[in-house]
Order: C-alpha cells, then sequence, then structure tokens
C-alpha cells in the first residue's frame, strides 16, 4: 500500500467512528438518590429514573436507564461509561435492550466498550442487559470497578457469542474482556477473558461446552460475614436451577468477594440465572429484597 492510500484508509476509519462518552454523578438529595453531575457527548443517554423501591424510611434508591440509541457497535466505535455514586446514594442501573456488536469490518478494526464504576460509601448495582456478539465482531470490553470500605456493589455481565436461534456461531473474530475490581486501591479480583472465533473453548469441556452464553455476577458487602454465609448458601439453589433449566455453575468466596459464573444455551435462562441470584444475595449486600428494573419485562 503506497502512502496516499495508507493515509485515505486511515482517514476514512477516523471520520466514520460514531464514539460516545457518559459521565454521570449520584448524590443524596431530599432523601432520594438524584444525578448531580451530568456531562457527555455522542449517541448515550439516560432514558429516565424511576423510584419502583419500597425504602422510604431510607435513602431512595434511583433505577436509572441508559439508552446507547443505536443499539450497537461497528468496527470504530467506542464507548466510554463513568459512574461516581456519592457517599450513602443508592443507584441501579441498567439497559432498556442487549448491546449489539456487529461483525467487524474487512481491516479487522475493533469495537470497544469502557465502563468505569467509583463507589464512595453508597450502594451500586451494575445490571446491564447482555451483550450480543455476532460472527465475526472483534470487541474489546473494559469494567473497572473501584469501592471503598462502607460502600456495597453488585454488578453482572451477559456475553451471548453468536445468535444460536439464528444458526449463528461464532466462527470467526476476537473477544476480549478485562474485569477490574479494587478495594481502597487494593485489587480484588483481575478477570481477562480472550476468545477467538471457531476456538476449541467453545465446545471443549473446560471452556463453554457448546453453549452459548457466560454470565457473571460480583457482589461485595460492607458486611462481609453475611455475604459469606449468603454466598454459601447459594450453592444448592444453583444446582436446583441447572436442574431445572440446564447450564453449569460455580460459586467462590475470595478476598472479600463473591464470584458467581454460569454458562447457559440462551440469554433467556442466564436472565433467569441473574435474576435468581439477585433475590438470593441482595438482601445481603444491601438489605434490600429483590425488585427487578420494569424494562425487564417489555
Amino acid at each position: 500500500m503506497d502512502r496516499d492510500k495508507f493515509s485515505d484508509k486511515m482517514s476514512y476509519d477516523k471520520l466514520r467512528q460514531w464514539n460516545a462518552a457518559l459521565s454521570l454523578s449520584f448524590n443524596v438529595a431530599h432523601q432520594k438518590t438524584v444525578i448531580d453531575e451530568f456531562n457527555g457527548y455522542g449517541p448515550l443517554r439516560v432514558l429516565n429514573l424511576f423510584y419502583p423501591e419500597k425504602d422510604r424510611d431510607k435513602v431512595r434508591t434511583c433505577h436509572c436507564y441508559l439508552l446507547h440509541p443505536p443499539g450497537g457497535l461497528v468496527s470504530g466505535d467506542c464507548l466510554n461509561i463513568d459512574i461516581c455514586a456519592k457517599k450513602n446514594s443508592r443507584v441501579l442501573i441498567t439497559t432498556p435492550s442487549a448491546t449489539k456488536i456487529y461483525r467487524a469490518d474487512s481491516n479487522g478494526i475493533r469495537q470497544s466498550q469502557n465502563i468505569s464504576i467509583k463507589c464512595e460509601g453508597s450502594d451500586v448495582e451494575w445490571l446491564p442487559q447482555e451483550t450480543i456478539l455476532y460472527d465475526g465482531a472483534k470487541p474489546k470490553l473494559e469494567l473497572l470497578v473501584k469501592l471503598d470500605k462502607k460502600s456495597s456493589f453488585i454488578g453482572s455481565e451477559i456475553i451471548c457469542f453468536g445468535r444460536k436461534t439464528c444458526g449463528e456461531e461464532f466462527k470467526s473474530g476476537l473477544a476480549t474482556q478485562r474485569v477490574s475490581i479494587y478495594l481502597e486501591d487494593e485489587p480484588l479480583s483481575f478477570e481477562n477473558l480472550r476468545l477467538e472465533g471457531n476456538s476449541s473453548l467453545l465446545k471443549s469441556c473446560y471452556g463453554m461446552r457448546s453453549q452459548n452464553c457466560i454470565a457473571s455476577l460480583y457482589a461485595y458487602s460492607k458486611n462481609e460475614s453475611l455475604l459469606e454465609q449468603s454466598c454459601k448458601s447459594l450453592f444448592s439453589k444453583l444446582e436446583n436451577f441447572s436442574k431445572t433449566y440446564g447450564g453449569d455453575s460455580a460459586v467462590s468466596f475470595r478476598n472479600h468477594l463473591c464470584t458467581v459464573k454460569f454458562i447457559g444455551e440462551n440469554s433467556r435462562i442466564a436472565h433467569k440465572f441473574i435474576i435468581e441470584v439477585l433475590g438470593h444475595l441482595r438482601p445481603a449486600v444491601s438489605q434490600r429484597e429483590l425488585c427487578i428494573p420494569r424494562i425487564w419485562r417489555s
């Protein structure tokens, strides 16, 4: 490729990007959690704030829906989301629909999504709906969580490799994901996933076992002993879940953090799994009963 053609290609790649960023800060005002700082650009919005939970004797919990109108990422797109929850705020953040990551272009340019969450003596739940990787997608996904000892946190991720209901497998592409969780600047957990299309890991017994979806949930509570007990009692529930819906799951409690994993046939079952785990762990994490976001029912 000569210099002129190379320059034209680079400028074309840069011009076609549709990047977006959103920075949100949550605080307490009049006994309810509100957004006190909002900055951003591109197609990334707060759809609405809701207060469906019966916690009127405490700071009211805010349910915040983040909307990405294009609905998916193509080559060159990048989403950056920064969330800061200040002292005593209580917020559940989700999305109205799945995030779709489409096939990368012939140049192999990647799509990226970076989420950063900072909890300052607050209760935060990060519960987006699933991310669907189309065959040929090349996403780079990152979740960074910073906690302090007076915070509580629950975060979940569901990733679907291909579209099994359409007969589409993840035969090409490259998916990478990094999850980093810190407590007072000390690392609690690092996870790195690198999965190529048509990899043996998608079908092997030590990988995805021919399942389509992987779900992860992370929980931290300032009441560590209560969370540890709840984590241990989760085993029997998950055994019963697998008998009913199939799939495989695992639970661990290390470094103050409860980590739950699941691989299953489709996103519907993965959602059921996340709801089952939330219903069990949420009282231990934030002393609140399960309250499913209304948007999940639509």
